[in-house]
């Protein structure tokens, strides 16, 4: 079966339909992935600085495409610390934003999905991660590699 695969990069939410595939590579990023197994669809947000955005808003737009939320399922990785070439306080800064970036997520989702809907892979340190979200099956693809120095 022949199949678009569609890139989702920083700052962008997108939406694929049976048979195509959302891919997301990233690293301090955050992505959300949603699919809704009726209409074997899904939709993919990746931000850099997620709580610069209105995630109520994006979540309201795939409210209003779907209806009903419950049936859908939610996968969230990223927001992982790469030190690059952070000062100590900058790096201390940047941790610190890391950790509200989670906090914000995860208190977003919990007004609007059942915990059993949402599966959470917070990265480790110096590492990045591809998902790809295959809208035929439903399936979340999750690769996490360390990063080299």
């Amino acid at each position: 079966m022949s199949f678009d695969l569609i890139n989702v990069g920083v700052g962008e939410m997108k939406k694929a339909e049976n048979p195509d595939m959302l891919e997301a590579n990233f690293g301090p990023c955050t992505v959300i992935a949603i699919y809704d197994p009726d209409t074997k669809s899904g939709y993919m947000i990746h931000e850099a600085n997620i709580q610069d955005v209105n995630l109520n808003i994006m979540i309201g737009t795939i409210k209003a495409d779907y209806g009903d939320l419950s049936r859908l399922k939610v996968f969230v990785a990223g927001a992982s610390f790469i030190y690059g070439t952070f000062t100590f306080k900058e790096a201390k800064v940047e941790r610190e934003i890391l950790k509200r970036d989670r906090i914000y997520v995860e208190g977003i989702l919990k007004k609007y999905f059942k915990k059993s809907q949402v599966e959470y892979h917070w990265l480790p340190d110096e590492h990045g991660a591809t998902l790809h979200l295959h809208t035929s099956t439903g399936k979340f693809e999750f690769e996490v590699e360390e990063l080299e120095h």
